[in-house]
This record gives structure tokens, sequence and C-alpha cells, in this order.
């Protein structure tokens, strides 16, 4: 197996938390706007989440940073512009396969899913 950054992986899953933070703020009210029947509002008491939530959030990117990091060690990938082209390419296979998958079989709105 590969030599891993494990400060890079660390870094990176929190820089990862972070943007999806920001973007789920920035997209809070179309979001909310698209939860018509598919699913109940949240309440005040939901808007923030509870710390448990957060934590979870943070282990889950750090398991993708590091089986990101692992899968560009074993592709050989060496230089910043290869690893963004394949964390983009991944970025928008994995939500677009899953989200499709939301949309045929769970009838989710697909404003919805797009965001």
């Amino acid at each position: 197996m590969t030599n891993i950054n494990l400060l890079a992986v660390v870094l990176t899953s929190l820089a990862a938390v972070m943007v999806s933070t920001a973007w789920y703020v920035a997209w809070a009210k179309p979001y909310a706007a698209s939860l018509t029947t598919f699913t109940s509002r949240p309440t005040d008491d939901e808007s923030r989440p509870p710390v448990w939530k957060i934590v979870v959030e943070v282990i889950r990117s750090l398991v993708l940073a590091l089986g990101v990091a692992i899968l560009i060690g074993e592709l050989g990938l060496s230089s910043a512009a290869e690893g963004l082209a394949l964390g983009a390419g991944l970025w928008v296979m994995f939500p677009a396969v899953l989200l499709a998958g939301s949309v045929i079989w769970d009838g989710a709105p697909i404003r919805l899913a797009a965001l």
C-alpha cells in the first residue's frame, strides 16, 4: 500500500465538512421549499444538527478522504492536477448515481435531489 499523508487526509476531510456546510447553508431555503410531501419539514429544534451527527459527518469525511488518498496512491497519480481531476470526477459521478436512484426508486423530487 502507498504511503498516506494522514495530516493531508485529516485537513481534506475537515475542509470537506466546511464546504458541505457552506453549500447546505447557502441552499437552505430552496431545499426547504423542495420538501413538499416527500418528507417532513424540519422544526426549529431540528435547524441545528445534534453533536453526534456532526461527529458522524466528520468520520464519514475522514473515511472518504482516506479512500481517495489510497486510490490516488494506487493509481500512481502524482500531481495536484491529477488529484483534482480524480476528485472532480468522483464528486460528480457518485452523487449522480445515488441521487438518480433516489429519484427513480424513492420518488424524490428532482429539485430536491439536485440540491
